[in-house]
C-alpha cells in the first residue's frame, strides 16, 4: 500500500469517524447515524442506525452467537452481523445474560403503563413471557430474580430460564449476598439465607444478613450479632452487641448482664442487653443497640420488637419505626399507623402530632378521642381546644363543640367558662360565648376564683357573674392570701380572695413564715396573720420582727431581744435571746452572745450555745457546727458524731452524707457513722435504700447502713415502677479463630 493511499485512509477515518472498540469490531458514527467494522476496517454493519451494542453498557458488544443490539426511534432491537433484524425495535431496554445467548428486555405495557420484563432465544423467540416487574440475571448458570405483581402486591421469586419457580412468588424482598447468596424476607420481615437455586439453607430467623471482610457472613436479630457460613450455619449464636474481624479472628462484644434484683438482693430476672427500662413489675423494654425488645419476666422472647419504644404506661407504648410514631400496647397490638412525627403526653391522655398540622389525641390505653385537627391543646373538665385553618374553638370528649372556632386562640378554662385571645386582644367567655371580660391588650390571668386582669387604666378583679369586685388604679400582684396592692410611695396593701380591702395601702412587707403564717409590718412593729389573712397577734403586742413559726410558740424580737410567744401573743419564753429560730420536736435554736444552741420548752439549754450555726431537729438528731466542720447531736445535746467534716448533708433517708479528702461517708439515723469516707459516690435511691460506689463498683446499702446488694456491680438503677434494682455488669471481648 502507498504511502499516500495509507495518508487518504487516515484522513478519511479521522475526519469522519468515531470509533467505540469492542472485542475485535469497531463502532464508528457517521452523520449522527452508527454502524460497525471489524478490526481491518471492513464494514460489517453500515452506519444507519441510532445506537449499537445494548441498553446495558457493562455488557460485551457482539455475543459468542454473533449478535448485536440496535436502536432506532429510542427502542431497541437485534441484529445479527449480515445485518439482519432477528428482534424489531420494539423493547425499552435488551440486553444477553446467561450461558445460553438468552436475551433480557422490557417494554412498556400500553395498557398499565408498566415495564414488563422477559427472556428472548436467540432467535428472538420467548422464552420466558413478559410477565415481570423487574428481571435480573443473578449468574450465568440462568438463575433469575423476578418481581411479579399478584393482585395488588409484588413480590419476589427466583426463576430458571424456562420462567419456572425455583423460588414462590410470595416474598416482599430479596437482595443479592455476594456472588452466589440471597438474603430473601418474608411478610413478617424476617429473613432467610438462599441460594441461586432457590433453596433455603436457614429458617426465617434474622433481621438482615450481611457481608463481612472475614470469612463468614454476619447476622443480626433484634439487636445481637451472630456469625453463620455460607452454608447457612450458625457458628455464633445472635446475642453479641457487637462482632469485629481483626487479622486472622473475631473479636467479640457480648451485651451486658442485666440482673433485675428485689429489695432483698433476689434474683427476679436476668438479660443481656445494653440497659433495661422496666414497664411495670412484670414487663420491661431491653435495650439492645438499634432495637427495643418488649421482654416479661416469664420469658425473654417477644414479637414487639421496634428500633425505639417509650412507655406511655404499664399497657402503652410509643413506638418509633422509620422515623415515624404509632401507639402499641404491651402485648403487641398495633394501636395506630406509623404516621406521627411526636408525641405528648399529659395526664391521662397522649396527644400524636403529623406533619405539624394534623393533631389527635388518645386515652391512656390508646382509644382515639378527637378528631384529627391543625391543632389541639388540652383544657380541664374533660375539653380540649381545637384549631380549624387560623381559629380555635373548643369541643368536649365526644368531639361536640363547645365553643365554635373563631377565636385567635383559647388559653385556659375555668369554671366553664374560657380565656379567649379574640381579634388580638385578651377576654373571657362562658359557653353561651357572652363576654365576662370583654376583649383589652394586655393578659388576663385567673386566681382564686376570680378573673385578674390589667390595663392602662388600673387593674381589676371580676368574679364569674362579670361583676367587677374591686378596681384600683395601683398595682396588684396575686398572693396566697389574696392580692397585694401597691402604691407609687411603694406602701403595700392586702385585698382578700373574694376581692375584700383587708389591708390598706400604707404597710411596708407581707412575710411568709411557713406553716401558713405570714408577718405584716409597719413602722418597725409587726402583726401576725393565719393563713385565711385573719390577724391573729395585733401590732399592739409590740412585736418587731417574726422568727419562723413551729409547734405552737413563735419566735418574737421583743425590746432588742428575742423570746417566744404563743398564738394569743403571751410570751410563753422571756426575751433574752440575741436571735432565736423555731420549735422543732421540742427544741428551738436560740444565740446568745453570737454562739449558736438548743433549748426546750421549759427553757432550759439542752445544748450549749458553743457552736457557729445549728440546723433543725429532725427524726432526734440536729447537724451543728463548729470552726467550719459539721457534727451531730441528739435531742440531749449529746454529740454522736463531733465536727469533723467540713462537708455534711441530710439526707431524705433520716441520715447524713459527709465528705471528708474528696471523700464519701454516710451516718445512719441514728446518728452512727456506718461507712467511712472513703467512697467515690454515696447517692440516695429510696427512703431506705443508698447507692454506693468505690473504685468503679456498686452496691447498695440500707439506711442503716446495712449491705443489701454487695459492691461488685459496674452500675446500678433503681426503678420507682416496678420497685426493683437493674444492676449491670459487662462481660469481657471474646476471641474465635474461624
Amino acid at each position: 500500500m502507498s504511502f499516500i493511499r495509507i495518508l487518504f485512509i487516515l484522513v478519511f477515518v479521522l475526519g469522519s469517524y468515531r470509533f467505540a472498540v469492542a472485542d475485535n469490531f469497531q463502532v464508528v458514527t457517521k452523520q449522527n447515524k452508527v454502524g460497525l467494522i471489524d478490526a481491518q476496517g471492513n464494514q460489517i454493519i453500515p452506519a444507519k442506525y441510532d445506537q449499537l451494542g445494548w441498553s446495558e453498557k457493562n455488557v460485551a458488544l457482539v455475543t459468542p452467537n454473533s449478535l448485536i443490539g440496535y436502536q432506532e426511534a429510542g427502542l431497541w432491537g437485534v441484529l445479527n452481523l449480515k445485518d439482519v433484524k432477528i428482534v424489531p425495535a420494539k423493547f425499552n431496554s435488551i440486553y444477553p445474560v446467561g450461558q445460553k445467548g438468552l436475551l433480557l428486555a422490557s417494554y412498556r405495557d400500553k395498557f398499565s403503563l408498566q415495564q414488563k420484563y422477559g427472556l428472548l432465544n436467540d432467535k428472538g423467540k420467548v422464552s420466558v413471557d413478559f410477565r415481570f416487574v423487574n428481571l435480573w440475571a443473578l449468574d450465568e448458570k440462568d438463575h433469575y430474580l423476578a418481581r411479579q405483581e399478584i393482585g395488588s402486591d409484588v413480590f419476589y421469586g427466583i426463576i430458571d430460564d424456562h420462567g419456572r419457580a425455583l423460588l414462590p412468588f410470595q416474598y416482599p424482598n430479596i437482595q443479592k449476598l455476594g456472588d452466589d447468596r440471597l438474603v430473601v424476607k418474608n411478610t413478617d420481615g424476617e429473613v432467610a439465607l438462599a441460594t441461586f437455586e432457590g433453596k433455603l439453607l436457614t429458617n426465617f430467623a434474622f433481621d438482615s444478613l450481611k457481608l463481612s471482610v472475614g470469612p463468614a457472613l454476619v447476622a443480626y436479630k433484634n439487636g445481637a450479632v451472630g456469625l453463620l457460613t455460607k452454608e447457612g450455619t450458625v457458628t455464633v449464636p445472635v446475642e453479641k452487641k457487637s462482632i469485629q474481624w481483626e487479622l486472622d479472628h473475631w473479636k467479640m462484644e457480648p451485651f451486658a448482664d442485666l440482673t433485675l434484683l428485689s429489695d432483698q438482693n433476689k434474683v427476679q430476672k436476668k438479660y443481656m442487653g445494653d440497659s433495661l427500662s422496666p414497664i411495670s413489675e412484670t414487663r420491661a423494654i431491653l435495650h439492645r443497640n438499634n432495637a427495643d425488645q418488649v421482654v416479661s419476666s416469664g420469658s425473654m422472647s417477644s414479637s414487639i420488637v421496634y428500633p425505639h419504644l417509650v412507655p406511655v404506661n404499664s399497657n402503652l407504648l410509643v413506638a418509633r419505626k422509620q422515623d415515624k410514631l404509632a401507639l402499641v400496647t404491651v402485648e403487641g397490638e398495633q394501636l395506630t399507623r406509623f404516621r406521627f412525627d411526636s408525641v405528648f403526653v399529659k395526664e391521662d391522655f397522649v396527644v400524636l402530632s403529623r406533619n405539624k398540622n394534623s393533631i389527635s389525641i388518645f386515652s391512656a390505653t390508646g382509644v382515639k378521642l378527637s378528631a384529627s385537627y391543625k391543632g389541639l391543646k388540652i383544657l380541664n373538665n374533660g375539653m380540649w381546644a381545637f384549631q380549624q385553618g387560623k381559629y380555635w374553638g373548643v369541643t368536649d370528649s365526644t368531639n361536640k363543640p363547645v365553643i365554635y372556632a373563631r377565636y385567635d386562640d383559647v388559653i385556659e378554662v375555668h369554671q366553664g367558662q374560657f380565656l379567649v385571645k379574640y381579634l388580638n386582644k385578651f377576654g373571657v367567655i362562658n359557653r353561651k360565648e357572652e363576654w365576662i371580660v370583654r376583649p383589652r391588650p394586655t393578659p388576663i390571668q385567673w386566681a382564686h376564683g376570680m378573673w385578674f386582669s390589667k390595663d392602662q387604666f388600673g387593674s381589676k378583679l371580676t368574679n364569674t357573674n362579670g361583676d367587677e369586685v374591686y378596681f384600683t388604679f395601683n398595682a396588684l400582684t396575686t398572693h396566697p392570701l389574696g392580692f397585694i396592692e401597691r402604691g407609687n410611695n411603694q406602701k403595700i396593701g392586702l385585698i382578700d380572695t373574694a376581692g375584700r380591702k383587708t389591708f390598706f395601702v400604707d404597710y411596708d412587707s407581707l412575710v411568709d413564715l411557713t406553716h401558713g403564717k405570714y408577718a405584716i409590718y409597719r413602722g418597725g412593729l409587726a402583726a401576725l396573720l393565719d393563713d385565711s389573712g385573719k390577724v391573729v397577734i395585733p401590732f399592739s403586742r409590740g412585736v418587731h420582727h417574726y422568727a419562723t413559726f413551729g409547734e405552737d410558740f413563735i419566735g418574737a424580737k421583743l425590746d432588742d431581744q428575742y423570746g417566744f410567744i404563743d398564738m394569743h401573743g403571751t410570751l410563753r419564753l422571756a426575751n433574752r435571746y440575741d436571735h432565736a429560730g423555731a420549735y422543732m420536736q421540742d427544741r428551738a435554736p436560740v444565740n446568745i452572745k453570737g454562739g449558736w444552741g438548743f433549748m426546750n420548752r421549759k427553757e432550759e439549754i439542752v445544748l450549749q450555745p458553743n457552736y457557729d450555726a445549728v440546723k433543725p431537729y429532725e427524726n432526734g438528731l440536729a447537724m451543728v457546727q463548729k470552726d467550719g466542720l459539721w457534727g451531730v447531736v441528739d435531742l440531749n445535746g449529746q454529740e454522736l458524731v463531733k465536727p469533723l467534716y467540713p462537708e455534711m448533708e441530710r439526707m431524705n433517708t433520716g441520715g447524713f452524707l459527709v465528705k471528708l479528702n474528696g471523700k464519701y461517708g454516710y451516718i445512719n439515723n441514728k446518728g452512727s457513722l456506718r461507712l467511712t469516707p472513703k467512697f467515690d459516690l454515696i447517692k440516695p435511691l429510696t427512703s431506705n435504700r443508698l447507692l454506693t460506689c468505690r473504685r468503679g463498683k456498686y452496691g447498695v446499702i440500707s439506711s442503716g447502713g446495712l449491705d443489701v446488694i454487695p459492691m461488685i456491680y459496674q452500675g446500678i438503677r433503681y426503678d420507682a415502677r416496678s420497685k426493683q434494682f437493674i444492676a449491670r455488669q459487662q462481660r469481657s471481648f471474646l476471641w474465635k479463630k474461624p
